[in-house]
Order: structure tokens, then C-alpha cells, then sequence
């Protein structure tokens, strides 16, 4: 079954101008897994009746100085093109840039499922989160919020950034005494993680709960 974010980030950046094999590449390269990204630019397609633009037929050949007339006047224009593309468009357009891939929208799961691995949340009031890292590279923490969804406030106390190496893991310990629970009490928090690594960033949310040991 075809990730819905997925679907709906493909849905977006085909709206928005950029090429499938592009967005393929990219997402590909960011964690995603080459079949859910196939499956999902051809639904998009499908949904969007989207169809691939026809390669322009080859230039007729003029004999004579005509043939030289077309010749320059195709220099030219690739010549504006270019001017176009590289100094102008970044400018009146800021955001339209590769790097939107990475930084609009969703950010993609990383490859072998999330980031937050385990909790522990005491009757002191402190909640230990369990960060474990399966990616190839090392991953800097750069925010985590947690949250009860019910206006009792946010916990907080944490360290931040962290680094996290590969195939190693990582405590986090936030205190959440602002949530007025204590031993006994049942708890239901939703945990948002940002990270990133290297230059692509993810965001991890997830809804951890159990009964305060």
C-alpha cells in the first residue's frame, strides 16, 4: 500500500512544476525505497492524468547562410535561457530550488523505520526517551517536543543538539513535573523529534503511552 504522505508530497511537487524523474532521484536519495516511489508517481500520474512532454522534432536543415541564421539564433536563446535559469529566476522565485525536495512539506521516513526506539516515564516525573539511530550516518538531534494534547503544557529540560552514531543509541531524559501526574496515573504523549543527516532533514511524531512506573 502506497504511503499517503508520500503520495501527497509527489501530488505537490508535480503541481508545482518539478519533473517526476526528478522527484524520483530525489526521494530515492533522501531514504525512500525505489518500488513505493514508482508505485506512487504512477498513481499521481494516473490521478493527475499527467503525461510526460514530447521531445521537440529535430531542427530542418537549411542550406546556405540560413542554416547559420537558425544556428546562431538557437545560441542565442540557450545563451538567455541560462542567464534565465542561473541568475534571475533564483531571485524573483527564491524557493525554486532542488532543495525544496528536502525542505517542503512532509520530511521523508528515514530507511528502517523510526528513530524513537523506547520510553520510560517515572513517578518523578521524568520521561527518558530512547533515541537509537539505524541509519549509515550519524544523526544530530535538533529539537524534541513533547506534548499531552490535552492544554496540561509541554515538558521540557532536555539537551539539545545531540549526536547519535550509527547503530548506537542515546537517552534523552525531559522533564514533563509540569504535567502533574505521578505513580499510577496513565499517560498519553505525543513526541515530535527533528533530525537530520547530513544535509536532509526528517521529522519523526509519534503518540507514546502507559501507566507512570
Amino acid at each position: 500500500m502506497v504511503d499517503n504522505r508520500l503520495l501527497d508530497y509527489i501530488d505537490s511537487t508535480i503541481g508545482r512544476g518539478y519533473p517526476p524523474a526528478r522527484i524520483r532521484e530525489h526521494l530515492i536519495k533522501s531514504g525512500w525505497k525505489p518500488a513505493e516511489v514508482d508505485a506512487a508517481i504512477g498513481i499521481a500520474k494516473e490521478e493527475m492524468h499527467y503525461s510526460e512532454p514530447e521531445p521537440e522534432g529535430p531542427v530542418k536543415k537549411k542550406g546556405g547562410s540560413g542554416k547559420k541564421k537558425v544556428a546562431v539564433v538557437l545560441v542565442a536563446l540557450v545563451a538567455v535561457l541560462l542567464i534565465v535559469l542561473v541568475f534571475i529566476l533564483p531571485l524573483v522565485f527564491p524557493s525554486f530550488s532542488v532543495l525544496d525536495l528536502f525542505t517542503w512539506g512532509i520530511s521523508p521516513q528515514p530507511p528502517g523505520g523510526g528513530i524513537i526506539s523506547g520510553h520510560n516515564f517515572r513517578g518523578n516525573g521524568l520521561l527518558k526517551l530512547d533515541i537509537l539511530n539505524r541509519m549509515e550516518d550519524a544523526v544530530e538531534i535538533s529539537s524534541v517536543s513533547v506534548n499531552s494534547g490535552s492544554g496540561e503544557g509541554e515538558c521540557s529540560g532536555y539537551t539539545i543538539p545531540t549526536v547519535v552514531y550509527p547503530d548506537s543509541s542515546k537517552g534523552i531524559t525531559i522533564d514533563c513535573n509540569s504535567l502533574e501526574k505521578g505513580p499510577g496515573d496513565s499517560y498519553s504523549l505525543r513526541v515530535t523529534v527533528d533530525y537530520k543527516t547530513g544535509s536532509t532533514p526528517y521529522r519523526e511524531t509519534e503518540t507514546i503511552s502507559g501507566v507512570i512506573s
